[in-house]
């Protein structure tokens, strides 16, 4: 939904004011920046919080496709490198019956190792 539909399916439902302390200073460059634009300060703060909030559901959307995506990729990759162990080694032992070795003197918190491609 875009910016102005948001927009206006807020107007149509009953506003409600907020009440919040902040700093001088942020009062003082709200009253300023409101001037510059010729618009009252309560409706600069409206502004800047819907837009402020457009923006996080935004990326918050983003990235959920994002993970989404580098999670797919991941898979694929996963099954690429089965796939070519596969046809590199044959088919991997089921792990009752893999050959156990001794992990070499200098890693002796090692428990496995497992080979890189």
């Amino acid at each position: 939904m875009d910016f102005e539909a948001r927009r206006s399916r807020h107007r149509a439902r009953k506003e409600r004011v907020l009440h919040t302390r902040i700093s001088e200073q942020l009062s003082e460059d709200l009253r300023r920046m409101a001037d510059e634009l010729r618009v009252p300060v309560s409706n600069l703060v409206r502004n800047v919080l819907e837009e402020a909030a457009s923006v996080v559901e935004t990326v918050s959307d983003n990235v959920g496709e994002l993970v989404e995506d580098v999670v797919e990729e991941a898979e694929r990759a996963r099954e690429r490198i089965r796939h070519r162990r596969h046809q590199q080694r044959g088919p991997r032992p089921h792990p009752e019956q893999a050959p156990r070795t001794a992990p070499p003197p200098e890693f002796p918190e090692v428990l496995g190792w497992q080979p890189l491609l």
